[in-house]
């Protein structure tokens, strides 16, 4: 049996796509000295990916204040990530540091970890879904 994908989901597949390309420049950047440039890339990395995992649960933010918010809320209590504390607090931190080399890496592979994982976790959720049908 093959499950029809409604358009919604090029939409989404369209911002993991966006998420995947930000880290690859995210790299790119840190890789010539860029770091500023470097974390500007991973942050936007942390927002598309998170963005798609509120649209799979249809709810819609439309500020990144918003969406880290709503985030925040809707995976509180079921968090299949990894980091520590608050969504919001890992994607701000790029706020309270300076675009050291240090901080750039450390930022860039904290928003790798976590688009990695925002796709696995999706891809379980879609596999789930498919099975049921």
């Amino acid at each position: 049996m093959q499950i029809k994908l409604p358009i919604e989901n090029a939409l989404k597949a369209s911002l993991y796509f966006d998420a995947d390309e930000k880290i690859e420049l995210a790299w790119e950047a840190f890789e010539t000295g860029a770091y500023l440039e470097s974390i500007y890339y991973a942050y936007y990395a942390f927002i598309s990916a998170a963005r798609v995992l509120l649209l799979e649960k249809r709810i819609y933010a439309f500020t990144v204040d918003g969406l880290l918010t709503e985030f925040d809320k809707t995976f509180q209590f079921h968090r299949p990530f990894s980091y520590e504390g608050l969504f919001a607090n890992l994607v701000k931190q790029k706020e309270r540091f300076e675009a050291s080399q240090e901080f750039a890496k450390d930022y860039f592979l904290q928003s790798c970890k976590f688009v990695t994982e925002a796709i696995s976790y999706r891809e379980k959720e879609f596999n789930k879904i498919n099975k049921q049908a």
